[in-house]
């Protein structure tokens, strides 16, 4: 087992308890009458038309999965056929805690509500196995983070004490419960930053090794002279195959887990992307990607470029083999582009949103389509409807059917003839 020093970093953590979850329910909702002919079908998430922040939706075969999390109320999932609407199942998980990350195998759904790990059965929506770290440590915590790879649940748990930095790296594996402790970290208390690690991703040594690239969850480092940016984790020798410590000179970096493409590992920075070799971690290319913010967007890659989302209204395309930039897209046009966690691309085009959806040609950035919720003229009980960054959207490739979520309405969205 390996022990690696991290400087602090910004961690914030919400201390809430823990309710058991319920069994998969089913509710009939009444039809939502409008004039918007594109929305072929929409579902409220939640009775009392309470907004709420979807994680994740996923096309899983003729379903789609909309989960939903905010902080205080319940956390809702809904498996719903992708073409009709029709609600397979539904579950709400009563909670102070909240879910932070959903990971997907071809059985099951996993959601992390930090201490807690559900493990749910794809087809019923009921919950396979509850893993409670508490059972394996009584001293940790959950990150809000996971990893899913093959059978295995990549997961950050820390000291429960607010203001230790120390974490430890475990994974679960899903057949048979097993639990594999990988690195403890030692962090630093310094101002009231703490260490913590990314989920892992996972690249294929062409040795037959499995190496696990980490990247370094921080925000600001306080001591760069001690920081460590990415480093590559052997599960054959565990241990450090290789260890970058002066990769973000500014002392800041994304809340993301590194992204491999092409044989390539790709780490944002705030100033910064980094395209470093996955052999021996040295850097290929640094290419300045303007103020991008955090923690706005992933990468988005397709082809021979990387697209990326800054933290205002500036969409990018960058050349992956060298990290120049080909275009920027920006508002002046009177679109509004600002924000987008996420981003897809579907048939030369681009689509993120924030407020509203954008599709935007791949080519050179210029914005073909947008779409406002037509919710927003129904009265809610909070806000209005609009499309977040936080969301997600799916396009099914086989049907051009574009799945979203407004705040309030799961909707599945027909495009128009020019974007399928």
């Amino acid at each position: 087992m390996t022990n690696i020093i991290l400087p602090p970093i910004v961690f914030i953590l919400v201390l809430l308890n823990f309710s058991c979850c319920k069994d998969p329910i089913i509710k009939p909702m009444p039809p939502i009458i409008q004039d918007d002919t594109t929305v072929l079908w929409q579902n409220l998430t939640y009775k009392d038309t309470s907004f709420f922040n979807i994680r994740v939706i996923k096309l899983l075969g003729n379903r789609i999965f909309f989960g939903t999390s905010d902080l205080g109320q319940l956390n809702i999932m809904k498996m719903y056929d992708k073409k009709t609407g029709t609600i397979l199942w539904e579950r709400e998980i009563s909670n102070y805690q909240y879910i932070t990350e959903y990971g997907f195998t071809e059985q099951y759904i996993i959601a992390n509500e930090r201490q807690y790990i559900h493990i749910i059965d794809v087809q019923t929506g009921r919950t396979v196995h509850v893993v409670d770290w508490f059972n394996f440590r009584d001293d940790i915590c959950g990150e809000p983070r996971l990893s899913v790879i093959g059978d295995w649940i990549y997961h950050g748990v820390g000291k429960c004490q607010r203001g230790n930095p120390d974490q430890t790296y475990m994974r679960y594996h899903i057949p048979d419960g097993r639990v594999d402790t990988l690195i403890d970290i030692v962090g630093h208390i310094d101002g009231g930053y703490v260490g913590g690690l990314e989920p892992p991703r996972l690249w294929m040594h062409p040795g037959g090794d499995s190496l696990l690239i980490f990247q370094n969850r921080t925000i600001n480092f306080s001591n760069n002279a001690e920081k460590v940016d990415v480093f590559a984790w052997s599960l054959t020798t565990r241990d450090t195959v290789w260890l970058i410590d002066s990769l973000t000179p500014s002392g800041f970096s994304s809340i993301h887990s590194p992204q491999i493409y092409d044989n390539k590992i790709y780490m944002r920075e705030f100033f910064n992307v980094f395209c470093i070799n996955p052999m021996d971690g040295s850097i290929i290319w640094n290419s300045d990607a303007q103020d991008m913010g955090i923690p706005p967007s992933q990468l988005l890659f397709q082809g021979d470029r990387y697209f990326a989302h800054a933290g205002t209204r500036e969409l990018y395309a960058y050349d992956i083999n060298d990290g120049s930039l080909i275009w920027m897209a920006n508002a002046d046009d009177g679109q509004d582009r600002s924000g987008g966690r996420y981003m897809v691309y579907h048939k030369e085009y681009i689509y993120s949103f924030w407020g509203k959806l954008t599709a935007s040609r791949a080519k050179d950035g210029v914005a073909e389509w947008t779409y406002k919720t037509p919710n927003d003229k129904i009265s809610l009980s909070v806000s209005y409807a609009s499309f977040s960054g936080l969301d997600g959207v799916v396009i099914d490739p086989e049907t051009d059917l574009l799945y979203v979520h407004d705040g309030f309405f799961a909707m599945c969205v027909q495009l128009p003839d020019h974007l399928k």
